[in-house]
């Protein structure tokens, strides 16, 4: 079986299908064929959509389904490098175009692409069809069915034509905020065409807060015909205007392919220039303290399931930084693109993280080898943006945790030297999970004084002291704190624990807690015991409330009782 491409992605949500004279697209969204197994017959899908949306009658099946759509290719395409892009299919996705079998990708959250150019038909239509499977298996990230099953075409399909020489991806690391700043712009070319070329490659780079150019170079290059390779250009920047939460400057890259002086292909990417450590104090963007007042995200709407639109994304940015927050958590799994976009633009920071929550013993080595693609594939998306600052690996792990938090640390990290590392633990009550030694920052989910731990918000403290004991030299991050009925908009008693926990996590008495991330955002859906689809929150399947707003994102009583909590000035202490 032929697997699909894996490079990153050339542009967000927000220009994917914009004019570019030098790479065309055809938006493949809209209305396709779709039948489960057990229909007989074809019924009209929205792509995108999580499938059951649209009745509510389909919600929860979990098995096999197929979509098909037809359409026509534009004859000047022919020739070109064509691509077929999928941003996100959950889980599996087995591909066909005209009855050739393309390959197959899995993992519900990342982009996939096909070559597609040796079986368009420009003289007559064109048929795609995928089978799509959500199954929860042992040998899946994620392997159980926590949360909604949430099958299939969940985010935007799309052709991509451009010139046979041409740019998959790119990373850009910086180096240095005060004075110069060194610029890697690693990037990766591709000669599709079936014999030797010769080539140069032309790197410009602006200023995105005042349209300039302030850098250009260029090089040129031969490649063998079929041959894929990373070209290096090492770049400086002087007096780098940095990325910061409260100044989010951008840089933006442009590459393009010239032969004869013919410009044949042209790539863009935005980037920052910042500087994110971790010291036994806490973490530092930029030589300053940063103290994380951040939030817990789902990807959730009603009536759309994990297939929300712009508006809505603007939505969720513009309430996160009303109430005063720094920080977004997305739980737990990579999110849309058009999401880290608005992070970069708005100032917002992100804690990236796969889908690798509570994963059983079953099937490890399988697990762990799609444990490791997903997160290469998401560290390759997202590389470029400078809102990311934190990759995690997972989310309360629980059999062979020590053996996936190392091995998936170690994957990382050869990838992204820049970035911190970690995973999210639960196991923190009487004893110190001993695989926060694969972690460059120790993050804890809590809920002391709640009816999922029990006992008072108090005991956080010697939650603290206990990992601070065995760890001195990492700090800790609060990744999910709470009370599971804070939502209900009827008892705003239990708004009491969750101004006891962020009067823990900020005392400044402990400086090296480095914040913490409110669970949750919005109010979602999901499966618990027995089957049952409600707003996630109560014990044991009960219908219960959780989140400062609601699914259609009308603020609760918690919202603003965070966004009090969270315009507080920090004590002098965590501000050095």
């Amino acid at each position: 079986m032929r697997e699909s491409g894996r490079f990153p992605m050339k542009k967000s949500a927000v220009d994917a299908f914009s004019a570019n004279s030098f790479r065309e697209n055809l938006s493949l969204c809209g209305v396709w064929g779709f039948k489960h197994r057990g229909e007989s017959s074809w019924r009209k899908m929205d792509v995108p959509r999580c499938w059951g949306w649209e009745s509510g009658s389909f919600i929860s099946y979990e098995g096999l389904a197929w979509y098909k759509r037809n359409f026509t290719a534009p004859p000047e395409w022919n020739g070109k490098f064509v691509k077929l892009h999928f941003w996100a299919v959950n889980y599996r996705a087995d591909v066909w175009l005209n009855d050739e079998f393309l390959g197959f990708h899995e993992g519900g959250y990342t982009p996939f692409w096909f070559d597609v150019s040796p079986y368009l038909n420009y003289d007559s239509l064109n048929n795609i069809t995928v089978l799509v499977d959500n199954r929860h298996l042992d040998s899946r990230v994620p392997d159980s069915a926590w949360g909604m099953k949430h099958g299939g075409i969940h985010r935007e399909v799309f052709l991509e034509a451009c010139d046979n020489l041409t740019i998959l991806g790119s990373k850009i690391d910086t180096k240095g905020i005060i004075g110069n700043s060194k610029v890697n712009a690693n990037l990766s070319l591709y000669n599709r065409y079936p014999e030797p070329k010769d080539f140069n490659v032309s790197v410009e780079v602006i200023d995105l807060q005042n349209d300039a150019s302030v850098i250009n170079k260029s090089k040129g290059f031969s490649f063998s015909a079929n041959e894929t390779r990373e070209v290096k250009f090492n770049l400086t920047l002087h007096s780098p205007k940095l990325w910061s939460p409260k100044t989010p400057n951008l840089y933006l890259l442009r590459a393009t392919i010239s032969m004869d002086e013919t410009p044949l292909d042209k790539y863009e990417s935005t980037f920052g220039v910042r500087e994110v450590e971790v010291r036994p104090d806490g973490l530092y963007l930029n030589g300053e303290k940063l103290f994380v007042k951040g939030v817990n995200l789902r990807e959730f709407y009603p009536e759309m399931g994990f297939t929300e639109n712009d508006t809505i994304r603007q939505r969720d940015v513009e309430l996160i930084k009303a109430a005063n927050m720094n920080m977004i958590r997305l739980a737990h799994n990579p999110q849309h693109p058009h999401l880290l976009d608005l992070a970069d633009h708005e100032g917002l920071l992100i804690f990236d993280e796969i889908p690798a929550w509570q994963i059983n013993t079953a099937s490890f080595e399988e697990k762990l080898a799609s444990g490791k693609q997903q997160l290469r594939e998401m560290i390759l998306r997202d590389y470029n943006h400078p809102s990311v600052i934190i990759w995690s690996t997972g989310n309360e792990l629980r059999t062979n945790d020590e053996a996936w938090a190392r091995e998936l640390y170690a994957e990382a990290k050869a990838l992204d030297k820049t970035r911190p590392v970690t995973h999210a633990s639960d196991k923190h009550r009487t004893y110190v999970d001993p695989t926060f030694q694969y972690d460059d920052i120790i993050c804890i989910n809590e809920y002391y004084g709640g009816p999922w731990y029990g006992g008072s918000p108090k005991e956080l403290i010697g939650c603290f002291e206990r990992i601070r004991n065995e760890y001195p030299d990492k700090p800790i991050l609060v990744t999910e704190y709470g009370d599971p009925r804070f939502g209900d908009p009827y008892n705003p008693l239990y708004l009491q624990t969750l101004k006891d926990h962020w009067l823990i996590i900020s005392d400044n008495t402990r400086d090296y807690v480095a914040g913490g991330l409110l669970w949750v955002f919005d109010q979602y859906q999901g499966t618990w015991s027995g089957g049952e689809i409600g707003i996630v929150g109560g014990v044991g399947g009960e219908r219960g409330e959780i989140g400062i707003v609601d699914g259609y994102r009308n603020p609760l009583p918690a919202y603003y009782l965070i966004k009090e909590l969270y315009s507080a000035e920090l004590p002098t202490s965590r501000k050095r």
